[in-house]
């Protein structure tokens, strides 16, 4: 099983999975979290190196947000929003979303 798919099955089962300190931390539904535990820990190596390239991955797709809202000239809160957007976006998706933003909102060439 990938990281990718047993990050999936912890989110659908409403387990988060968080990289805090080089650890991988799970929170949320203790039930099904009884049952992932042995899979997180069989696969801890690639979750940990998901979990690392997810956040570059979500810096970048913010940055890229933040400029289809400067495109835009949306307001403080609508920025504020489009993050929190990206945030709530599945950590499986992002990458998907960060592409996106990348090809319709490229960085200006400097």
């Amino acid at each position: 099983m990938s990281a990718q798919t047993l990050i999936r099955q912890a989110g659908a089962a409403g387990v988060e999975l968080r990289l805090i300190d080089g650890k991988v931390k799970a929170s949320g539904n203790a039930e099904a979290l009884t049952e992932l535990v042995p899979q997180l820990r069989q696969h801890k190596p690639e979750l940990i190196q998901f979990l690392q390239d997810a956040h570059v991955t979500t810096t970048a797709l913010i940055e890229a947000a933040m400029r289809a809202c400067d495109h835009h000239g949306d307001t403080d809160a609508a920025r504020k929003e489009m993050r929190l957007d990206c945030l709530n976006t599945p950590q499986h998706l992002r990458a998907d979303l960060q592409t996106h933003f990348q090809q319709t909102y490229p960085k200006a060439k400097s």
